[in-house]
């Protein structure tokens, strides 16, 4: 079957069949591609679309969001350290405030 798939900010129209069930959490629904990884460019998608299916996986809304988020964090560990620090602080804080009371 012909799908639309969304590749970085391209859309493309590849052959794929459509899961009914999300692959994380088995619910069904509007399951839709996620891009684990972008392994290649835009303009190398544009000439072999089927490549925009590769490093997918069939999520529904709320694995989506999660999984999103788990790639800009492997994509950006700086800035995820810097993330996970500034958290750290704010709990130590917020436990030093409880332990005066």
């Amino acid at each position: 079957m012909k799908i639309r798939i969304k590749y970085r900010r391209a859309r493309f129209t590849v052959e794929a069949e459509r899961k009914t069930t999300c692959e994380v959490c088995g619910k069904g629904g509007k399951i839709d591609f996620h891009h684990c990884k972008y392994a290649y460019k835009t303009s190398e998608v544009r000439k072999n679309p089927q490549l925009a299916l590769e490093n997918t996986a069939q999520l529904c809304y709320n694995c989506h969001r999660i999984a999103d988020c788990i790639r800009m964090l492997a994509e950006h560990p700086e800035d995820t350290r810097k993330a996970q620090k500034l958290l750290d602080d704010i709990v130590a804080e917020e436990k030093a405030r409880n332990s005066k009371e």
